[in-house]
Parts: C-alpha cells; sequence; structure tokens
C-alpha cells in the first residue's frame, strides 16, 4: 500500500480495534457517506479472555444499533440462556434473584469468539465499512488537521480515530499519553472453559459466589450451551499485588474443596489452561478524547467497578463514539474541545452508576458487609421483593443508580 498523503485524507474515519466497542462505533456510522475504516490486529474469528455473560442491557442494545444484528444474535445457537444470578455469601448463604422473561430483558453467556464474530460478520455485511484484520498500528502522529497512522499495511490518513483498542490500548497511549495501569483502578482476572459441570438445579443462573480470600472479588461459575461453563476468578488488582495472591492456585483450590463446587467439579474437564486477563474498571474518570480522537470500551476504561460486566458499556460507547465522530465530520471540528462533548455525554449516561458501584465494591471487602446484605434480603420477603421489582425493570440495568429512578418507581408502584 502507498502511504497516503499528508494532505489529503484517505478516510473520514479510522475504528481501531473489532471487539463490540469497535464494530458498535462502526455499525453507526452506516449511510452517512463518509469513508470508515475498521482495523483489528487479529483475523477474525478469535478468542477474546472474558466472563462471557451479557446483561439485558446489551440484548436491548443490538436491537438500538441495528435490527439485522438483534436478528443475527436471536439466530445465533451458541448462546446459554439465562434467568437470574446466583449470589453466594462468605457465609455461603445464597440469594437468586431472577430476570423479567420477556424477550428483550432476558440474559445470556455467549462466548466472545462467537460475540465478536457475529459483530464482525454483520459489519462485514456492509461494504461501506471497510475492514482490514491482521493490522497492528505501529505508530501516530499528527499532521495539520489530521491523523497519520502507520500500520503493519502501511500507512493511513484519517480525520478522527476511534480507539477501541482495549485494556492496552495503543491510542490511547500514542494519542492520550496514557502510561502503566494504576492497579487501584484495575482487577486481575483468570478465565478456564471446563465442560461437564454437575448443575444440580439445571443451568439458568449465573453464580457469584464470594470468599474470604479474594474480597472484594468473587469467583464465577457460568453455564454455557454445549455443556460447556466459562468459570474464573477476578480481584482488584492493588489487592493481589499487596496481599500476594495466586489467583490461579486459589482458583483450582476451590474448585478441588469447596464443599459446594467440589462436587460439581468432579467429573468435569477442562478444556483449557486458566488464562489471564486485566479488567480496566471505571472506578475513575479519564481523559476520553483529545485533538483528532475519542476511546471506546476497554480503552476508555469504563468497565462496572464491582460486576466487572464492560459489555455494555463498550457497546453504549461504542455508539456514542460513532455519532460524535460524525457530529466532528458535520461540523469540521476535530479539536479537544469539541470532542470533549464526547466525555460529557458518556459519563453523564454511566457516570452515577460507576461512581454507585465503587462504594459498594470497597464496602464488599469486608465479609461482614457482604453477609449482612445476604442474610437481609434472604430473610426479608419485602427487601426480597424490592429486589425483585428493581430488576423486573426494562430501564433498570442504565438507571439503576440514579435517584430519580427510584422516585419514579416508587411513584408507580406503592405496594410491594
Amino acid at each position: 500500500m502507498k502511504e497516503a498523503r499528508d494532505d489529503s485524507p484517505e478516510w473520514d474515519i479510522i475504528i481501531v480495534g473489532a471487539g463490540p466497542a469497535g464494530t458498535a462505533a462502526a455499525l453507526e456510522t452506516l449511510n452517512k457517506k463518509y469513508k470508515v475504516a475498521l482495523m483489528d490486529k487479529a483475523t477474525f474469528p478469535r478468542d477474546k479472555i472474558c466472563g462471557d455473560a451479557l446483561s439485558p442491557d446489551v440484548i436491548q442494545q443490538f436491537a438500538r444499533i441495528l435490527p439485522s444484528l438483534a436478528e443475527r444474535f436471536a439466530a445465533l445457537e451458541a448462546k446459554q440462556e439465562i434467568d437470574g444470578l446466583r449470589t453466594i455469601a462468605p457465609n455461603k448463604k445464597q440469594l437468586d434473584i431472577k430476570l423479567n422473561g420477556r424477550q428483550m430483558e432476558k440474559g445470556y453467556v455467549v462466548s466472545r469468539l462467537d460475540l465478536d464474530a457475529l459483530m464482525m460478520d454483520e459489519v462485514k455485511s456492509h461494504p461501506e465499512i471497510q475492514v482490514f484484520e491482521d493490522t497492528e498500528i505501529l505508530a501516530i502522529r499528527h499532521v495539520g488537521q489530521f491523523l497519520r497512522i502507520e500500520t503493519s499495511k502501511g500507512f493511513f490518513s484519517t480525520r478522527i480515530l476511534i480507539g477501541a483498542d482495549g485494556n492496552h490500548s495503543i491510542v490511547a497511549k500514542l494519542l492520550g499519553g496514557r502510561q502503566s495501569i494504576d492497579r487501584k483502578h484495575h482487577c486481575a482476572a483468570m478465565r478456564q472453559y471446563f465442560e461437564n459441570v454437575d448443575w444440580p438445579e439445571g443451568r439458568s443462573l449465573i453464580e457469584l459466589h464470594f470468599m474470604n480470600e479474594i474480597l472484594p472479588g468473587y469467583l464465577w461459575v457460568f453455564p454455557m450451551a454445549n455443556n460447556r461453563a466459562n468459570v474464573g476468578i477476578g480481584m482488584l488488582s492493588s489487592d493481589v499485588s499487596k496481599r500476594k495472591v495466586n489467583l490461579k492456585k486459589v482458583l483450582e483450590h476451590q474448585l478441588a474443596t469447596h464443599p459446594e463446587l467440589a462436587p460439581r467439579f468432579a467429573n468435569a474437564r477442562p478444556l483449557e489452561t486458566a488464562k489471564g486477563f486485566g479488567i480496566p474498571i471505571g472506578s475513575r474518570r479519564y481523559a476520553l478524547s483529545g485533538k483528532n480522537y475519542l476511546l471506546a470500551g476497554d480503552a476508555a476504561r469504563i468497565v462496572d467497578p464491582l460486576s466487572g460486566e464492560g459489555i455494555g458499556n463498550a457497546l453504549r460507547s461504542g455508539r456514542f463514539a460513532g455519532k460524535h465522530a460524525l457530529l466532528a465530520l458535520e461540523a469540521n471540528r476535530f479539536d479537544a474541545g469539541f470532542l470533549k462533548a464526547y466525555d460529557e455525554k458518556l459519563y453523564s449516561m454511566i457516570g452515577d452508576e460507576l461512581r454507585i458501584s465503587r462504594f459498594l465494591q470497597k464496602s464488599f471487602r469486608y465479609r461482614g458487609t457482604l453477609n449482612f446484605l445476604i442474610n437481609l434480603t434472604t430473610g426479608s420477603k419485602k427487601f426480597r421483593s424490592l429486589i425483585h421489582l428493581l430488576l423486573e425493570e426494562t430501564n433498570f440495568f442504565t438507571e439503576w443508580a440514579r435517584l430519580s429512578y427510584y422516585k419514579r418507581l416508587i411513584t408507580k408502584k406503592r405496594k410491594l
């Protein structure tokens, strides 16, 4: 490929990273008559280490992005429907919370291998978006009003760049000056796939096991299609370092000795060795934009601090980044001041939720707090009814941290 001339950009928008955030951003640009490129250093399909759980919020966003994407997901066979959540406190008390049974309010477990391939296939079905796989970013620099990007496939120029390239974002590093990971706002995790796990009560619940050794983190067991399970463990990186926790050994020990888990894994077969990954949680605010660029998904560090769920916010940030890139093109404004409106928009939607999740995460490092809350919920019919009522509301997964949401809820339903 010939080097692009510095005074003539080849692309209006370039998106780096083809996970949920990057593909969502690309799909937001359709039918706008702009030249859009989506790049990724991998070739799809490819595995992505993750918990693989999709909340109802994720399913609802598929429909908002494109009806064809929602239809593609509905037809996907390799997905496990989830009816609710089981939380097990350190004192072994458990709380089951069921989701509403309506179609758009169901949860699923889908491997990122399948999910990301599905979204990439949707992008590839639209020829106006050009996809560059196996393309690694090597350098980025400003040239006048444009960005000049050196890649393993040659040189590109663009007026606006969306960095959706994950936890170790090269876009954030080269354009945003991001340095090393802040362990106080980052989680370390391990994931391992198994088959033939025993599910004595069925495969409809995802499980979070809070254990003394890893508070404020947890061990998860998620059922998957085809008799598989996603099993993992996550903990705040600063605590892992301070307490010298070997997450792999803790995971192995718990699966072998935990009174509830050990019998269920007695005949299970691991499908891989445990694989480590990092989770950039949104427990502090970061700059999400600058001259000629926006950050989305894990590159924006907006994973929920309590649950570790990041796909919902990845899709949301990708959608907003795509829309704001179009606004910048229409206004012919690519300066940091104009693009900062993206930061403000995204944090106005998710900032309260991230703050409250951070508060709960810090509270949950104490086993007494968790034991108390689980005891309260399981022992109080009224409190348990409130939890179920909240989870039945369509907007709960996007508005649960807003005070106005509860005011409306109380006004709407005064009796539990």
